[in-house]
């Protein structure tokens, strides 16, 4: 499995297809659009460079607090996200795997200098089960600042799957 995952890389299993939301569209706009496309988030680009990713939940965020404030007319740019982690298409899916679902920190508790730095002792098993990574569940997969495709989790969890059997 390993072997294979080394040797696939981002670009052979990133989807190219994928919803561009403007930064000045309406939230309303926004959501009929995600909702329309059966897409869990929307790539904001500003001509070819991406610039934010927008879900539901930032979404319904700002349709919620308009509920509150009348005056509060947000609009894409004004909730998207705007710290993104993205990929590079020649990753290798073996790097990827390990940098999305595990954060190395959690799961290895020392510093440079191999020092431990947390206290109390806990074994790998819940030291694993509470090293996940807080990665998004999208990736944008960037060259030279131009968006050529995202990558969910699920679509690396179905490839793995069919990998297996």
């Amino acid at each position: 499995m390993l072997n294979k995952l080394n040797k696939t890389l981002v670009s052979d299993l990133m989807q190219a297809d994928y919803l561009t939301l403007s930064p000045d569209m309406s939230l309303s706009q926004a959501l009929k659009l995600l909702c329309e496309s059966g897409a869990s988030h929307g790539m904001v680009k500003d001509q070819s460079r991406l610039i934010g990713v927008l879900s539901h939940q930032e979404i319904l965020r700002g349709l919620w607090s308009a509920e509150f404030d009348s005056s509060n007319q947000a609009c894409v740019r004004d909730l998207m996200q705007t710290q993104l982690t993205t990929v590079s298409c020649c990753q290798p899916l073996a790097q990827l795997l390990e940098t999305w679902v595990v954060d190395r920190q959690k799961l290895f508790p020392v510093n440079d200098m191999a020092s431990l730095i947390c206290s109390g002792y806990q074994s790998y098993e819940e030291r694993l089960r509470l090293a996940g990574s807080e990665l998004p569940e999208l990736l944008p997969v960037v060259e030279e600042d131009k968006l050529l495709g995202v990558l969910t989790r699920q679509q690396l969890g179905s490839w793995v799957a069919t990998q297996m059997s």
